[in-house]
């Protein structure tokens, strides 16, 4: 007899199955999506580069991303004596979700892990999304990630190795040239020195360079970015990565290295190795060193040959850098809080727009629009201001007139404006604003306005405004509420920072009171030890000085 029984087929090897030929699918639609794409697509195009955008992607974005990459290869050119002569390929998308299914594929797409990069490098193109604020204006800080993807591409072509390999070294120089497109592109808010803020992240220390083109020079407060920022903070709590940590030999070792929640610190870090070797050993043996790794795999092998140390020794002569940098990480400084935060806070600024405009203070207004119009992308050439409005995009919002006209005078009416958030948060987005370009007595006036409207968000806004109030001089007021804050306060760097205005107002016993409890309580062994060093200090301090400083407050 025959048997007509199908065969019985196990599961699991055929979910597997299915799985690899939804892998082999997802990894070959990219290609060909981007190909029917691009048949609708009008290419906008320099000398190098040729980039495709989205539909509702204005042409001027598109213009400015191909400004940054013109600008990523001169800059790498002159340091590196390497010209790229392929014309690279960039595509912006609309959406995450646009920029995952087509540069990923289509059924992968799905299963990227939430945090997608704003762009990467993937096939030899440049993969982008856009990334826009509530009023839809387009920041040059977004800008600024394409020279970073650029030095991937040139990683690529110098040195013959895959994207994700030598991540440190890769993914550092790519943050040096982001910072040069910054140095260059975006302007500071203008802080002027009579502030008398002693600033802990001042590159003061950096040596002059002959070609400010190649070298970065913000040897005023290190605003460009997070990473000063970011590898203080990894100093104080001891998470210091070492070269040899972050270079992983597999992508997916990569990928969960540099996709996790502590990316941000992760690259601020591989920023800082490379800016050592370069700010200490010049571009010459950079180059060497990538030259020397198309030929040899072993990073710390070319290394040893081109510096004369290894990983291992980077790593040790790296932390001495810092350790010179920062003698005492845990030194507070109150007013770096905000430079360094409003670096991306667009949205507080133009909150600080709308709050100028209710009060007619055109002045105001001006210094919140210089700030954004030094990191926004115009796009049109209207001169209408767009950021006044959270309603959305200008398609389906009215536009409103320029409120701050060419000559300084003020229109004959002001412009009706709204927005979806609370007066409160209105004004407290507009004092972080003031307070990320230095202006923080109109930032105190913003957060008093907060606190009359809503009296019980004190406990969120007490200590913003106990800073600005110890920047602009009213130092008894500040203590006071400090006072308060040390009731409910219970984050050691909060009540590092409370007992160090102790010590400034001259509240000696207060001062000493709070290091002691930080010394016994803290688990932070950085911020312990600093604890025991100002103990130290002002036990050794003599009575008078203590009274001299309380009398200077008091007047």
């Amino acid at each position: 007899m025959i048997d007509l029984r199908i065969p019985r087929v196990r599961a699991r090897p055929l979910a597997a199955s299915l799985a690899l030929l939804a892998v082999a699918a997802g990894c070959a639609t990219p290609g060909l999506m981007k190909r029917w794409e691009r048949v609708e697509q009008l290419p906008n195009e320099s000398e190098h580069f040729v980039i495709f955008l989205d539909d509702e992607i204005p042409n001027t974005v598109g213009t400015e991303v191909l400004d940054a990459l013109e600008f990523a290869r001169e800059r790498v050119g002159r340091a590196l004596n390497y010209y790229s002569d392929d014309k690279v390929v960039c595509n912006l998308y609309r959406t995450e979700q646009n920029l995952r299914n087509i540069s990923v594929g289509l059924p992968l797409g799905f299963f990227v892990p939430r945090r997608t990069p704003l762009a990467y490098v993937l096939g030899g193109e440049v993969h982008g999304r856009l990334f826009t604020t509530p009023s839809g204006n387009v920041s040059r800080l977004w800008v600024s990630t394409f020279p970073h993807e650029y030095c991937h591409v040139m990683f690529r072509q110098v040195t013959g190795r895959h994207y994700f390999q030598y991540s440190w070294l890769q993914e550092g120089l790519g943050e040096y040239f982001r910072l040069l497109y910054m140095e260059e592109k975006v302007l500071p808010p203008d802080i002027g020195s009579e502030q008398g803020m002693q600033v802990v992240l001042a590159k003061a220390n950096r040596r002059p360079k002959r070609d400010s083109r190649i070298y970065l020079n913000d040897t005023s407060r290190g605003l460009w970015s997070y990473s000063d920022w970011e590898v203080r903070d990894a100093l104080r709590h001891e998470t210091l990565r070492s070269p040899t940590e972050l270079s992983p030999r597999t992508f997916i070792g990569y990928w969960r290295k540099f996709n996790t929640s502590d990316a941000n610190q992760i690259y601020a870090i591989s920023a800082s190795l490379v800016e050592y070797l370069v700010d200490v050993h010049g571009w010459k043996k950079m180059r060497a060193l990538l030259d020397g790794l198309r030929d040899e795999a072993d990073l710390d092998r070319v290394m040893t040959d081109v510096y004369g140390f290894d990983q291992t020794g980077l790593n040790e002569r790296w932390r001495a850098y810092l350790h010179e940098r920062w003698p005492d990480p845990w030194e507070p400084n109150i007013a770096q809080v905000y430079l360094v935060r409003g670096s991306w806070e667009i949205d507080g600024h133009e909150a600080g727009i709308r709050r100028a405009l209710a009060d007619r203070n055109l002045e105001s207004a001006q210094k919140h629009r210089d700030y954004l119009e030094s990191r926004r992308i115009l796009l049109s050439e209207s001169p209408l201001l767009m950021p006044v409005s959270h309603l959305g995009r200008a398609g389906n919002d009215p536009r409103l007139v320029d409120p701050v006209s060419g000559d300084g005078e003020p229109p004959q009416t002001f412009p009706a404006f709204r927005s979806k958030k609370a007066p409160a948060i209105e004004h407290y987005e507009a004092a972080m604003a003031a307070y990320s370009m230095g202006e923080y007595e109109e930032g105190v006036e913003h957060l008093q306005s907060a606190l009359d409207i809503e009296p019980e968000q004190v406990k969120y806004m007490r200590l913003h405004l106990a800073r600005g109030l110890w920047l602009t001089g009213e130092r008894e007021e500040a203590v006071r509420l400090y006072r308060e804050e040390l009731l409910e306060a219970k984050d050691p760097p909060v009540l590092n920072e409370i007992a160090w205005i102790f010590e400034q107002a001259g509240h000696k016993g207060d001062a000493l009171r709070l290091y002691r409890t930080i010394a016994e309580s803290t688990e932070i062994r950085g911020l312990a030890d600093h604890a025991r060093l100002r103990i130290e200090v002002l036990a050794r301090e003599p009575e008078e000085r203590t009274e001299s400083v309380q009398a200077a407050y008091r007047h």
